[in-house]
Order: C-alpha cells, then structure tokens, then sequence
C-alpha cells in the first residue's frame, strides 16, 4: 500500500556491509510508520555516488568497515551534503569514539543491540533539521527585509536631497546635477541624462548628464520620435530596451558608450510634457516593479524642478517686460 501524498518519502542512505543488520534498521523504522525508500552501500565510491545521485535525507552509517570507515564517510557527507542528518549505528563504537564522531559532525549514535533508539534518534534528526530550515528560511527573509528597508531609506534621502535642491535654488541646471547624481547613484545605472522639450522646433535638448564616456555630451540633440527618448515623447509612459544590440538606432547615437539597457520616462507636470529622464546600464538590466515605480518617481521630481524654474523664468519675463512669457502648466 502506497504513502498517502502528503507525506514525504524519506530517502535513507546506509552505509553498511552486513545486508541483515541494514534490513533491522529498515524494519526498527517501518514499526516506527517512517515512509522511506534506501539503498545501501558498503563501499567509498558507491556512498560518494549515492550521495549525489541518490540525494539522501538522511543517513545512517557504520562506523567500521571493511573497505571503509565511518568517519571518513561523515566528512564526505558534510562536504556534499552539509546539513544532512548522520546517524552512526554501529556494534563496535566506544564511548571515546562516539564523543569523536560527535565532534567531527555526527547527529547521533545508536548501538546495533539497542535499536529501539534508532527510531527515536531519526525522529530527533528530522526535527532538528527541520528547524534549522525554518530558521535559515527565517533569517534570510529577515536579511531580505533589512535590504527592502534600507533601499527604501536610500530613496526616502534620495528624494530628499533632490527636494532640498529644488527649494534651496532656482538654479535649473545645477538643480538637475543634483538630480542626475542621485539618478545615478540610487537606481543603481551607469549613466543617465535629462532632455528639456523644445515644442517649438519638435526636439529635446540635453539639460543634464552624468557616466558618460564621451564627450560633448551638452549638444546632443533629438526631434520628437527619433530614438528611444523621441519615442517616450510620443508614448507618454516607461520605454525600454533591455538589449540595445537589437535597436541599432539608439545604440548608434551612444557609439563607444558599451551601453546594453535603457529606460526611458517622460517628464510631465499636470499633464504637459516637459523632457525625457533616459538612464543606461553597461550591463543587462531587466527592471522590477519597485525599481521601474522609484524611477517614475524620481522623473516625477525632475517634472517638478523643471516646472518651477519655467515658472520663475516667466515671473522674470513679465517682470523685467523683456517678452512673453512661456507657457507653462501651473504648479
């Protein structure tokens, strides 16, 4: 009769060279209602193989034999199999040994006429094992949780830094070096670069930047719809190109650059476009929701700085009565 489903099937290793000693054990667990399946093995190339292929969750091992030795078998088990319960159950072992195997790494020790511990000794083994499962499961969801709260922090100064920069001037350009730096350093890209929209002549022009290798970088021009970056004019949302190789438009634009990502957001405020956030990555990127969010964010920052500077330019405009002012969404 078959194991219902939900019960694990136990795959046990023995390591032992006498078929009828191995055959008490499998009979002190199936009394004990343990599902399993074995194999055994008397021999160091047999057990190091089962150990891979076989794949076992628990192992019980003689501590003497003739072609073998316990304590040998329970270093190549800590090496291959680190964390898998080791039982010795031997005939032969002293007390000095057991403190030995004990020492060296064993779970436990059984002697072969007292087998009505083993079935106690696996129960405790399983047990133990299972929770320090549960606690490595624990601590690594505690350290991924440390890392979100820390990213978060990153970002909450991130922004910070980039609010204090629009209220502390009205300086648009150094207001953006601030931003493209925290761009930078926060969404974790090799390069980034700010376009202003000129609707007038349909174009972007660059307003800010930082990782590039080339030079020159402040002239560089695009009309609406020419590249990545003229597209998100269009768009209106998050462009990407995760490999840049397949988009020989834009990978021309950055010759020499090795860039292999790129993300675009346009910049609006209350509905008016006002320039392209584009960032690169030299290596493959494929963004998850919480970085493509951040990203939206910080653009959505940018669209503020911007939008404030337009204003004062026309503030001063209509003061000064040079000209007209521009028109700009309101804050």
């Amino acid at each position: 009769m078959g194991a219902p489903h939900n019960i694990h099937i136990l795959r046990i290793l023995i390591l032992e060279d006498n078929p009828s000693d191995a055959e008490l054990m499998e009979r002190e667990l199936k009394n004990g209602d343990i599902a399993f399946t074995s194999m055994r093995v008397e021999k160091e190339g047999d057990f190091l193989h089962a150990l891979k292929d076989f794949d076992p969750d628990l192992i019980l091992a003689d501590y003497t034999l003739p072609a073998y030795n316990g304590l040998s078998a329970l270093a190549a088990a800590i090496e291959e199999k680190p964390g898998t319960p080791f039982i010795f159950v031997s005939g032969t072992i002293l007390e000095d040994m057991a403190i030995e195997a004990l020492k060296a790494g064993a779970t436990d020790y059984v002697l072969k006429n007292r087998l009505q511990r083993l079935l106690p000794a696996v129960n405790r083994a399983l047990e133990e094992k299972s929770e320090r499962e549960k606690r490595k499961a624990a601590e690594s969801a505690l350290r991924e949780r440390r890392k979100e709260l820390e990213s978060m922090l990153q970002q909450l100064n991130a922004l910070r830094t980039i609010d204090n920069a629009i209220t502390g001037s009205l300086d648009l350009a150094l207001t953006l070096d601030v931003f493209i730096q925290q761009v930078v350093a926060h969404l974790n890209v090799d390069a980034a670069t700010v376009f202003l929209a000129d609707h007038e002549a349909q174009s972007l022009e660059c307003a800010a930047f930082r990782g590039f290798r080339r030079e020159g970088m402040e002239k560089m021009r695009f009309f609406f719809g020419e590249g990545l970056a003229g597209k998100t004019v269009f768009e209106r949302k998050v462009l990407s190109i995760p490999d840049l190789r397949t988009f020989p438009e834009t990978e021309e634009m950055y010759t020499g650059e090795d860039f292999i990502s790129c993300y675009c957001a346009p910049l609006i405020s209350k509905g008016d476009l006002l320039g392209v956030l584009e960032v690169f990555t030299r290596t493959p990127l494929v963004a998850g929701s919480e970085w493509l969010e951040f990203l939206k964010t910080l653009s959505g920052q940018a669209a503020i700085a911007i939008n404030i500077a337009m204003l004062f330019e026309n503030l001063q405009r209509i003061n000064s009565g040079s000209g007209t002012a521009r028109d700009t969404p309101a804050l």
